[in-house]
């Protein structure tokens, strides 16, 4: 599976989900032009394999708007991450009948659901 962003300043969004939201991203395959990141498997035919890219907009492929979700650890630190870089919070962490959940606005104005699974 795959989930790809087209957004206006790459370095902005890979601050945004790697620094505030902890996620491992890393430069593409072709350097700096993308960045990525991997959950699961590679293999040839693996179905736990998800991608998720970010790629600048240009003329071709204009900015991104959707809504994505993100498991966490920790919801309350990648909370008070969002309030340091005062980023806007569209939905505070609240209790859901599965856990826990927040909702963010990231810095394209892509609606990002962090959730954390009850703690056992």
């Amino acid at each position: 599976m795959e989930i790809l962003l087209r957004v206006e300043d790459v370095k902005r969004s890979v601050e945004f989900y790697r620094d505030t939201l902890g996620m491992a991203v890393v430069p593409g395959d072709q350097g700096e032009s993308h960045f990525e990141v991997f959950w699961g498997g590679w293999e040839a035919a693996s179905a736990d394999l998800l991608m998720f890219l970010i790629y600048p907009a240009d003329a071709d492929h204009p900015r991104s708007v959707c809504e994505i979700g993100f498991s966490v650890e920790d919801l309350d630190a990648v909370h008070a991450a969002v309030v340091r870089a005062g980023l806007p919070i569209l939905e505070a962490p609240s209790p859901k009948a599965w856990g826990r959940q927040a909702t963010y606005s990231d810095p394209d104005g892509n609606v990002v659901a962090v959730a954390q699974a009850p703690l056992t």
